[in-house]
């Protein structure tokens, strides 16, 4: 068990970040992300590798890690995180504004000395070329502000590109599991098939030596036909699995895909079973959803403070300058001016008032719902565990079953034969031997989609060892 615990929560947790220019960035859940190995952008193309099936869980995780759509989705979402974060850099670079004119002007110069009715005028086209530039000097950190907020819009961004990827891996495990534990009910299936085989046999001998009546004879074939329907009923969950597993891959089904069985062996990693309070917290300490649902908290408390000081007045300085060329001139004639004052806006329809209000009920919102988000996680942290825990004990109770079941079935085929049992006993156990077997598959496939469940609703690789 150690070893199929240590592979499968490798394959689950294969997160990655969005990329993070920001080298001066501050956030003390940055650290966080150190814990997750790099993985290689996603590519934009199908997975291009060559599949040799069956494939093992790694393989089928760089297949859906490059055919699925949600995490390509996921990136772009953290991109587009970023692409916002960058905008808020322009309130620190000055602004430059070109502007080019064409003037048309005349010009009444007074009365022509020949003629005391008629006006002089002047008329000239005037070019003017015309460069502005602007700075924000001072605005009591409103900017400095909606930066940082931009910021952990962006990390909790990255954090939920990693839950993304977690929740990928853990479908693909799902259909993964899902898949084998159909595999393994065709084959104690197929077993059944064959005691009841082995038993129409034994009462078709009997019936003809004149042991058995023509009822023990018929209660067998109806129990072969039950055993075929079950055969082949069992096949056909097997196909839909396969259409599960390519779905999730990304792929279209094809009786090709099939998968190597995990190796979960017969030992129960105790240690596992004593750990509730440490992994709770530690997954409160690192799960993405809390990571970003914190980051979300401080991006809404540095937004309302950004509100807040968008109200005050703001140093700014500049810079114009033009050349007015007039045309039948020869002559150009230059003209700059700087400037440095301070504006304040007054009155604005109570737009910067609402703005407030809006800020602060989204940092409210925000903290609730980080309070939800760890209350959630600490549920689902509680019952994944109490389930994963009941089914090592429910496996451990499925294969002492199918062992007694099995025993006694030879038992009862051995009696029968030598005419110290009924057929209704051999019929019996056989059909407890098959209900047996059906119960240890789904035990162990139970537990493997438990112990997956444990990890996924920690959310760090790191709680379980």
């Amino acid at each position: 068990m150690d070893r199929f615990a240590i592979s499968c929560l490798i394959a689950l947790f294969l997160p990655g970040c969005a990329w993070n220019p920001i080298e001066q960035q501050q956030v003390t859940e940055s650290d966080v992300l150190l814990n997750y190995p790099s993985i290689r952008p996603i590519p934009t193309k199908g997975y291009s590798g060559n599949v040799s099936w069956p494939a093992d869980l790694n393989t089928l995780l760089d297949i859906a890690f490059s055919n699925n759509p949600r995490t390509k989705v996921a990136w772009q979402q953290a991109k587009i995180a970023e692409i916002q974060k960058n905008k808020t850099s322009s309130a620190f670079l000055p602004r430059l504004t070109l502007k080019a004119m064409a003037v048309n002007a005349k010009d009444i110069a007074g009365q022509d000395p020949s003629n005391a009715k008629r006006l002089t005028t002047h008329e000239s086209i005037i070019l003017s070329p015309q460069i502005e530039i602007t700075y924000s000097l001072f605005k009591f950190g409103a900017h400095k502000e909606r930066a940082e907020a931009a910021k952990s819009e962006l990390l909790a961004a990255n954090f939920q590109y990693n839950r993304a990827l977690q929740t990928l891996a853990f479908s693909v495990q799902i259909a993964y599991f899902h898949m084998d534990s159909a595999k393994e009910t065709l084959a104690a299936n197929q077993l059944s098939l064959d005691d009841a085989r082995a038993s129409l046999e034994c009462a078709e001998r009997r019936y003809n030596a004149g042991l058995a009546n023509v009822h023990d004879f018929l209660k067998a074939k109806a129990n072969l036909s039950q055993a075929l329907f079950q055969l082949e009923h069992s096949s056909a969950e097997m196909e839909t699995t396969r259409a599960e597993l390519a779905r999730t891959l990304g792929l279209q089904v094809s009786p090709k895909i099939d998968i190597i069985s995990p190796n979960t062996g017969n030992d129960i990693d105790n240690t596992l079973l004593d750990q509730i309070d440490y992994i709770t917290t530690k997954a409160l300490e690192s799960h993405p959803d809390i990571l970003a649902a914190k980051a979300r908290v401080d991006g809404a408390t540095h937004a309302s403070k950004s509100a807040k000081r968008n109200t005050l007045p703001e140093l700014i300085a500049g810079f114009t300058g033009s050349i007015n060329k007039v045309r039948h001139y020869d002559s150009n004639y230059p003209k700059y001016s700087a400037y440095i004052g301070l504006q304040w806006e007054l009155f604005d329809g109570f737009s910067n008032l609402n703005n407030i209000l809006e800020s602060r009920a989204k940092t409210l919102a925000a903290k609730h719902e980080l309070q939800a988000t760890k209350l959630d996680a600490a549920t689902n942290i509680w019952v994944q565990y109490h389930k994963f825990k009941s089914s090592c004990r429910q496996l451990k109770a499925a294969k002492e079953y199918e062992k007694s079941s099995k025993e006694a079935f030879d038992s009862a085929q051995l009696a029968y034969t030598n005419g110290l049992a009924s057929f209704t006993d051999l019929i019996t156990a056989q059909q407890t031997l098959a209900l047996a077997r059906q119960k240890s598959v789904a035990s162990k496939n139970n537990l493997a989609i438990n112990l997956a469940a444990l990890a996924y609703a920690t959310g760090d690789i790191t709680t379980i060892r």
